[in-house]
């Protein structure tokens, strides 16, 4: 049994436009969302350096904003293998903040 850690943030951390994004991504069964929920997202952090460009790479090509990759990027390199993007999740100054 393996027990992971993960990033838990608000979702004021990400745009409307990342929240339509992760929502199509989550209905068409892309890697990014493992789950999305009433309140918010699972997503998942890939492990490895190459992983990881790989998915930044998808990222920028969605149209995923930059806060997120940032987000994604410091999730990372935390040793987190995942996001949790919640609307009571944690607020964080090193992130901007949206309101929508």
């Amino acid at each position: 049994m393996a027990v992971y850690s993960y990033l838990d943030l608000s979702t004021r951390h990400i745009t409307r436009e990342d929240s339509g994004l992760l929502d199509t991504d989550a209905d068409e069964g892309r890697a990014l969302v493992v789950e999305k929920y009433d309140e918010g997202y699972w997503i998942y952090v890939p492990p490895s350096s190459d992983e990881w460009l790989d998915t930044l790479c998808e990222m920028r090509v969605a149209g995923y904003s930059y806060d997120l990759q940032r987000i994604m990027l410091v999730a990372f390199k935390s040793g987190n293998r995942k996001l949790r993007l919640d609307t009571d999740g944690d607020m964080d100054e090193r992130f901007p903040t949206h309101d929508w």
